[in-house]
Parts: structure tokens; sequence; C-alpha cells
């Protein structure tokens, strides 16, 4: 029998975890290569954001999950001499991480430098954190550990999987002469949706846009709600998502309080898994101002559910335009955004649903990242 090569995947989160698109692309890429690749997961046992410990087992087991092997880590469990540890347990023959700031891949790349692990091929996904919108968020505390790690050496050696051709680029400009491999993310195994499906019916007038998304900075809702102080009576904006950062939580707080008259916002809170696809249902166009992505599956769902996005150009999705599937505009263009929210606004149900069937029928012809590209990315 033909030795599976061994990949160990450091994470933040695996399922049951849900925050984080990253945390999809995981689960996406151990489901479809596990019968070809012997995978073994290093996940967190709790929320990175708020410490809520998960229904999982206790770290000191290795569970079967789907034919993967997974430890869940506390966080003494990912502490430098344990990862270290942990590695030599495994003895991979690739490590990959999909991350460039979380506290165990920084460890990793320590013990990389210093000699401490077993011979090993290291890929680094960023997922987005080396976008403009990203590299915001704790400008000065990311700038000094890039110049640290950079003067260090630690990314001798590394292959960077990006992702998308934006996120190639992102790498490339802050890694330059970087060994990157673009290799986009695999799609889910999700049956296509009809879009015969049930969907409350568009009255000229009115529209329910949604802003799904983790609330933090990169996603821009700040950005949002000041769009929709422009947008037309009868204008409902519905928040769904994890609260990541309270402070800037609180300032988008103040701006949704002094809302014009006629126009709404509310908060909905965070969304289960199975109940992702009415979420969708409920609303006439996704609202996602980001400041970046490197793939997105919250817009691959809305298309997967017929929820036209309405998204800035900072996406690898702005071919939806040439299909007349939704609306891709710059940040900047404070009158186009405007107008489009006012035409989705004065749609009737008509011609509403024929935009809506356009998104699903995008969604049907996607074909996402190939699983043998995958394999490829592990062999070489």
């Amino acid at each position: 029998m033909t030795r599976r090569p061994v990949v160990l995947i450091v994470t933040d989160g695996y399922p049951p975890a849900t925050r984080g698109g990253s945390l999809r692309a995981v689960a996406a890429l151990t489901a479809q290569l596990s019968e070809t690749i012997d995978f073994r997961i290093l996940a967190r046992d709790h929320d990175v954001v708020t410490g809520t410990r998960w229904p999982v087992p206790s770290s000191d087991d290795w569970v079967e999950i789907d034919g993967v092997q997974v430890r869940y880590c506390s966080r003494q469990q990912m502490s430098a001499s344990r990862l270290r540890d942990h590695i030599r347990e495994i003895a991979p023959d690739t490590i990959y991480a999909n991350s460039l700031f979380a506290t165990p891949v920084q460890w990793l790349l320590w013990l990389r430098r210093a000699g401490l692990l077993p011979p090993h091929r290291l890929i680094l996904a960023p997922e987005g954190e080396f976008s403009p919108g990203a590299r915001q968020q704790k400008a000065f505390k990311k700038r000094a550990y890039l110049t640290v790690t950079k003067g260090w050496d630690l990314y001798r050696d590394v292959t960077w999987k990006a992702a998308s051709v934006i996120e190639r680029e992102d790498i490339i400009r802050e890694m330059p002469g970087a060994r990157v491999k673009l290799v986009p993310s695999l799609r889910e195994a999700t049956d296509n949706r009809s879009a015969d499906t049930a969907s409350p019916a568009k009255v000229a007038g009115r529209c329910r846009l949604l802003f799904l998304s983790r609330i933090a900075q990169v996603k821009n809702l700040a950005g949002a709600i000041e769009l929709v102080t422009g947008a037309p009576p009868g204008t409902h904006l519905s928040i769904v998502g994890p609260i990541d950062d309270a402070a800037y939580w609180s300032k988008c707080q103040d701006m949704i309080g002094a809302m014009p008259a006629g126009v709404s916002v509310s908060y909905d809170g965070e969304v289960a898994p199975s109940d992702v696809a009415s979420t969708y249902a409920g609303a006439h166009a996704l609202f996602l101002p980001t400041l970046g992505e490197n793939h997105s599956y919250v817009i691959e769902d809305a298309l997967r559910f017929g929820c036209p996005p309405l998204i800035s150009d900072r996406t690898p999705w702005s071919a939806i335009v040439e299909q007349g599937a939704g609306y891709v505009i710059p940040l900047s263009d404070t009158s186009r955004w405007h107008a489009a929210i006012r035409a989705i606004n004065e749609m009737n149900n008509a011609d509403w649903m024929a935009l809506r069937r356009r998104s699903i029928a995008i969604f049907q012809t996607l074909s996402g990242g190939r699983a043998e590209d995958y394999r490829e990315l592990f062999r070489t």
C-alpha cells in the first residue's frame, strides 16, 4: 500500500468552531483530500476571540473526525515547547499554516529557525492577512513583527499559498522574491440550491440589505453604515455576525443611532450554520464594502442562496458584474454605492427575481480550486 504523505495543519480553528472563512477552507481541504493525504490537525479547543471552549475532547487525545486525526489544544498545549513536542511526535512531511500572525505560527517559525524541529516543508497561507485592509489593523505591531522576522530570516525556504491573483500580488509586495503558489480555495461539498426556493416577495421602494461577516475593521461595517445613511427611505440593513472588536462595534453603534428617518439598522446576532440559508433568503442583497478578501465564502454563499452581492472591488469576485449577477464598486465611489442601493430599493419582484436567478446561475458554474492542485502543492 502506498504511503500517504503526512501533512500537519496548524490552525486557530477546526469544526465545531465556526468563526472565519479560513476555517472553512481547511475543512473543505481535509474533506476532499483525506483519502490520499494523511492530515493531522492541531487546532485550538476554544474560540480565539471570546475564549469560550468548544464541545471537544481533551487536548491530551487525538480524535478521528471524518477520517482526519485532530488534536484540540488548550492554550498550554499551544505553547512553544508543546508545539515542538507535537511536531516531533508527528514528524510530518509538510506543515501547513493558514495564518501568519497567529501565536502558534509565530512559535512554529522561531522553532524552525532554531533547528528544533524535524525536517519538513512549510507552506504558509496568510488567508488575506497581507491585504491593505487587514494590514491597517494593529499596523505598527504587524510592521514591527515582519521587520524582526524578516531580519532573522524566518521565511527561508517557505512556500506561500495564495487563494487569488489579488492575494498573490499582496504576498509578493510584502515578500519580494517569495515562492508563491496560486491555488484557489476548494469549494465546499454542498448541493446547489434551486432559484425557486421560498423568499419574501420584493416590493418596489423597500429593500433589506444583509451585512453577514465578522464585526472587525477589515470587513468595514462602519463604511457600510455610513453608506446606508444616504440610502432611500424603506432601506433596512441587517447586521449578522460575531463581534470580534468591541471598541469598533461601539463606534458602529454610535453611527447606527444617527440614522435618518425611513432608514433602519438592526444587529441580529450570530447565525448558526443550519440557519445560513434562511438568513440569505430573507435579504435582497449581500452588502459588503470590505477592505479586502482573499476568497470570501460569504460571497460564495450569497451567490449559492440567491442573494445578489453588492460588494467592494477588493475581492476576487469582480466577474459577477459581467454576468449581471451583482454589483462591484470601488470603496471611494460613494455615488455609485448610493445608486446601486437605490436600484435595488426600486426593483419590483420580477426584476429582483431575475437578478437572483443570475446569482444562482453564477454559483452553479463555479469550479473553485482543484483537489489535484492541492495534491501537487503538498508534493512539491
